[in-house]
């Protein structure tokens, strides 16, 4: 199974972002490329729902941390719901 991304229309300066499949060594590269233009727009927060993400790699929780470090510089928030509890 692959990383399917939904990225809905920003609201009041929040980005919501859905993922689906797997985040993971092959797929997380993909979830870096359409981060990049939503974190350059500096967003108050960005909003990762992980409720039908089956699985995530350690390089998966790096594009994650890697997107909350882009956003620290101008208080912007990441905030991660629905995580499997695996």
């Amino acid at each position: 199974m692959t990383l399917e991304i939904e990225i809905y229309p920003p609201v009041n300066g929040n980005q919501y972002v859905l993922l689906s499949g797997r985040l993971d060594t092959l797929s997380h590269v993909q979830l870096d490329e359409k981060l990049a233009p939503m974190l350059a727009a500096r967003p108050h927060a960005l909003v990762l729902d992980l409720a039908h993400l089956d699985y995530i790699s350690s390089a998966g929780v790096r594009s994650i941390l890697k997107a909350r470090k882009a956003l620290a510089p101008h208080e912007g928030r990441l905030l991660v719901v629905d995580p499997q509890e695996q």
